[in-house]
């Protein structure tokens, strides 16, 4: 039906894809040329719309080396079986200057047949900038509160400790006002021991629950660049962070923020059970559709009769750190709960006294693809 009786809906779209600043594009299937493209594609591609038809080959390599094979991927699954798809890759400007660009393209069916594909494309540098100085502004608060749990919460706990026995030893003298010095002491490191976990039960527990926001993501480069901010805290010793890969770029499609939640607690977890001069090692593997993601250390492992629990919610598995660290209990179960969200798996492997090695698997073309058995 037409939007209105004096106006076909042909001329109010295109009246529309002229004046917008969102590309939009009608790919012909049968033909292999771009049957339109609105002028905003000069803006955003910094090429004439033209261009687009004249050589497939020139127009294929604006699209960055590194995201090309991604893009003709996602390509032949929209032109065979997909409905539609969302991508996010880079393009390579005539100054050769780089910018992100998100892609939303639809397949139109014409007469039982797969016609065409017809979608949008947006200039998405500013949003990838920002996002990057939000996982830095977040790996510092991540770096942050570490150091209050451990710098904090472990003296506090072993004053609590010192105060409890100071009180065994000095009842006998019936001192009231020494008693209840030492009362005084105890519960104020109680309170305070309190008070930092429920901070940091709160923090986790309110930056799981926000909406899942996918994008493609590198994740060598991600990696690398956590581990550099944690590697400038002076609380994580001489210990050892070593990043390797099968291959020099890994990329899968996640929600960022909530995948540094991942790396943030796994690696903190495993610097917490790892003596100072120990090693933590980070694997990440591209196997077909998933991303396996090894954080493997050299610690005191996991003793066996804990491990069934814990993935539990409040798990009896909580128990402190090689320097005293105490743990809120609920770090590995929302860790669970985001890589579900991913549609992914975890597991575990280890042995007492010679470390721990957690497993992470995640689509590596985000949810909508995996079929699981």
């Amino acid at each position: 039906m037409n939007l209105s009786p004096a106006i076909t809906d042909a001329v109010v779209l295109r009246q529309i894809a002229e004046r917008t600043n969102q590309v939009f594009f009608i790919y012909g299937l049968a033909t292999g040329r771009v049957d339109y493209v609105n002028p905003a594609f000069e803006e955003v591609w910094g090429r004439s719309p033209e261009s687009v038809n004249q050589n497939r080959e020139s127009f294929l390599a604006t699209i960055h080396p590194e995201d090309r094979a991604y893009v003709l991927d996602n390509y032949e699954r929209l032109r065979d079986h997909s409905a539609r798809r969302s991508l996010e890759f880079r393009i390579v400007m005539p100054d050769e200057s780089v910018k992100w660009i998100l892609v939303k393209a639809y397949l139109v069916m014409h007469q039982q047949e797969r016609h065409s594909i017809a979608g949008f494309a947006d200039d998405i540098t500013d949003q990838k900038e920002s996002e990057v100085n939000l996982m830095k502004f977040n790996i510092k608060k991540n770096g942050t509160l570490d150091m209050l749990s451990h710098d904090l919460g472990g003296p506090l706990g072993m004053i609590q400790n010192l105060t409890a026995a100071l009180e065994e030893r000095t009842r006998p003298y019936a001192d009231e006002d020494l008693n209840r010095l030492t009362s005084l002491i105890t519960d104020s490191c109680r309170r305070s021991g309190n008070l930092i976990n429920d901070l940091l039960n709160q923090e986790f527990l309110e930056s799981a629950e926000v909406q899942m926001s996918w994008e493609r993501v590198e994740l060598v480069s991600r990696v690398e660049s956590f581990l550099e901010a944690y590697r400038a805290f002076e609380t994580y010793g001489k210990r050892v962070f070593e990043v390797t890969a099968s291959s020099p770029e890994v990329f899968a499609v996640v929600d960022a923020m909530k995948l540094t939640q991942i790396f943030g607690n796994l690696i903190s977890n495993a610097v917490k059970f790892t003596r100072d001069d120990g090693r933590v090692t980070i694997r990440l593997d591209a196997r077909g559709p998933w991303v396996v993601i090894a954080v493997a250390d050299d610690g005191i492992g996991i003793p066996s009769h804990l491990q069934p629990f814990l993935f539990d919610r409040f798990t009896k598995a909580r128990r402190p750190g090689v320097r005293g660290e105490q743990t809120m209990g609920l770090g590995m179960s929302l860790i669970k709960r985001v890589v579900d969200l991913h549609r992914g798996r975890i597991r575990f492997e280890s042995e007492e006294n010679r470390g721990t090695t957690f497993y992470v698997e995640i689509p590596a073309y985000g949810p909508e693809d995996i079929k699981f058995a």
